[in-house]
């Protein structure tokens, strides 16, 4: 994936001291597999995007991890601003390979882009606009999977839109993104699991 920056220069005439200006602010690392990070509430929003590799979103509550989102090549890691309002939460971004990511801190884009020249700023708007989009697309999805599907449904649509995800992924994740126990998983993928109830 190409630096987000350098896409909104594909919807935005910029000037190679703007582009300079806004490389500026995204900080682009490199994370090996299990690094972990902790998103931070006070540095919110931030638009965090995998360009090469995978990672996970969870969220910690009351002693339990729980999976939010998976991210993988060339994808935005939804890391939702709602859940850290939530008393004694915490969320996070683990990789499950190594990982190239950019981070964009979208207030600093956005300051830049309006101390530059005030008409970029709507088509700014409609750029993270469209990002956003594809976003709530996905959350769409996977919300219909949820009230549409038992539990069988909801692995097979999930490994059909993530393929290479039960190599990246532990079970355990995995089932913890379904919200099925680690259980039923296990014996949803050996073709035992009969109770499709749910």
């Amino acid at each position: 994936m190409p630096n987000p920056i350098d896409r909104l220069s594909e919807y935005i005439h910029l000037s190679d001291e703007l582009l300079s200006l806004l490389h500026s602010v995204t900080i682009e690392k490199h994370f090996k597999r299990g690094d972990t990070i902790e998103v931070d509430p006070e540095t919110l929003p931030q638009t965090y995007f995998v360009r090469k590799g995978s990672a996970r979103a969870f969220y910690i509550r009351n002693g339990r991890e729980r999976t939010y989102s998976f991210a993988f090549d060339d994808e935005i890691v939804a890391t939702p601003i709602t859940l850290l309002k939530i008393p004694d939460t915490i969320m996070c971004i683990e990789f499950l390979e190594p990982t190239d990511m950019i981070i964009v801190p979208r207030q600093d884009v956005r300051k830049i882009m309006e101390q530059h020249n005030k008409a970029h700023s709507i088509e700014l708007a409609f750029y993270f606009l469209n990002l956003l989009f594809d976003n709530t697309m996905r959350l769409e999805e996977r919300l219909l999977m949820f009230q549409l599907m038992n539990a069988t449904e909801r692995y097979h649509w999930f490994v059909t839109t993530y393929p290479t995800v039960t190599e990246r992924a532990t079970l355990t994740q995995i089932a913890s993104y379904l919200g099925i126990a680690k259980e039923t998983l296990y014996r949803i993928r050996s073709g035992k699991y009969i109770n499709d109830n749910d």
